[in-house]
């Protein structure tokens, strides 16, 4: 997947120097929300799931387990 936005960067740079600041902008927008994502699936931890469920008669967690 990574070779597929450094492709972009790369085609973008080959075709114009204009346009090259658009796509690192959007580059580092994928990352940050990359690294958001990873963050959230870590402090959900054993609890992540693809669903968010919430359970009757169950504690909500309000702070990570260690």
């Amino acid at each position: 997947m990574v070779c597929f936005f450094c492709g972009i960067i790369l085609e973008t740079t080959l075709r114009s120097q204009k346009s090259l600041a658009p796509s690192i902008v959007i580059l580092c927008l994928f990352i940050a929300t990359q690294l958001a994502r990873v963050w959230c699936i870590q402090t959900l931890g054993r609890f992540w799931n693809t669903k968010i469920i919430v359970l009757p008669r169950v504690a909500l967690i309000k702070k990570r387990a260690v």
